[in-house]
């Protein structure tokens, strides 16, 4: 995955906005690579939950639901 993300960022074909987004995605790849695989899977698991309740109109899930998800 790293090696891809840094071919990736190297080329001058992306255009700015997929050039940032290849950044962006190789700074949390090198930071997700020093902590361990359980963490990062919760970590991952929590973001995931949390997307998907912010994205849903607030009259479905009330704003009390959702950070009731943020804040354990």
């Amino acid at each position: 995955m790293g090696a891809l993300l840094n071919e990736l960022n190297s080329k001058d074909s992306l255009t700015h906005y997929q050039k940032r987004n290849v950044q962006l995605s190789l700074e949390d790849y090198n930071r997700n690579k020093k902590l361990s695989s359980d963490f990062v899977r919760k970590m991952s698991e929590t973001v995931t939950t949390t997307y998907h309740a912010w994205v849903k109109p607030v009259t479905i899930i009330p704003l009390q639901v959702f950070r009731n998800l943020c804040i354990p």
